[in-house]
């Protein structure tokens, strides 16, 4: 009597652990989170091939001090979970209407060239995005990537190119900006902004001397650690009293990001 007992109550033990394994086999699975990649392709462009942003109602204007105004719209491309910001410009005077953009403009331009500023700053010097057919322009007065999700993301890496209008300045003597000899460079130091509000920063080299980027490079900025903001600060060597003569320029494709859950 006492080993049938004993033989049930060691069945029922064993019942209960071959459940519980079985719960543990079929709990649901610790959730992988996949990489994201942002690469531009769902901006509609203009029939010159960019987009800069446009007209809209959160326009401000004011006084440029020389009798016009200057109203600034502010733009945004989004994809995924990282928002691009473009501020598209419009200055109206008694000489005419005249736009400009600062910012992260969209791109579908196979030019490699520049012949002009008014689409050559919307080429790179490779003539086509990494993948796909459009690439971000980045030209910033302040303008920052951001990271919509509320714990932030690590950008993987990305890649970058040379704009066709900063290697033409590299190249030929410009209006302000000269032709670089072997003592010149240019470099973009990309940011990364926490979420406490301190930051990491990762150096490329856009030129040194007369070599400069000329292909599509991958930069790994892992290191930047959980970003909430993306920036890029442009140095080089050659400077007058208001800063850098070189055209300020980088072309971006394909960012890579893993957010944070």
């Amino acid at each position: 009597m006492n080993i049938n007992k004993f033989y049930y109550v060691f069945m029922a033990l064993a019942s209960c652990i071959a459940f519980s394994a079985c719960s543990l086999d079929n709990s649901d699975p610790v959730p992988q989170i996949s990489s994201i990649t942002a690469s531009f392709e769902y901006q509609k462009v203009n029939e010159d091939g960019f987009w800069i942003g446009e007209k809209n109602n959160k326009g401000k204007s004011s006084d440029d001090g020389f009798g016009g105004t200057i109203t600034q719209y502010p733009n945004e491309y989004v994809e995924g979970a990282l928002k691009f910001p473009i501020n598209y410009s419009v200055s109206e005077s008694s000489l005419g209407e005249f736009t400009y953009w600062s910012g992260f403009a969209i791109s579908a331009r196979t030019e490699d060239s520049f012949s002009g500023l008014a689409l050559g700053q919307y080429n790179n010097v490779v003539g086509k995005a990494k993948t796909g057919n459009k690439f971000c322009v980045v030209t910033t007065y302040g303008e920052e990537i951001e990271v919509m999700a509320e714990k932030g993301a690590i950008i993987n890496y990305l890649y970058y190119t040379n704009s066709a209008y900063t290697v033409d300045c590299i190249l030929n003597d410009g209006t302000i900006s000269k032709k670089f000899d072997d003592t010149d460079w240019l470099k973009c130091t990309i940011i990364g902004t926490h979420l406490d509000g301190t930051t990491a920063k990762v150096e490329i080299s856009l030129a040194q001397g007369t070599n400069y980027v000329n292909e599509w490079q991958k930069v790994d900025l892992a290191a930047l650690g959980i970003v909430k903001k993306l920036s890029f600060e442009f140095d080089g060597s050659d400077k007058g009293n208001y800063g850098l003569n070189t055209p300020a320029y980088i072309c971006l494709d394909d960012i890579n990001y893993t957010l944070v859950q």
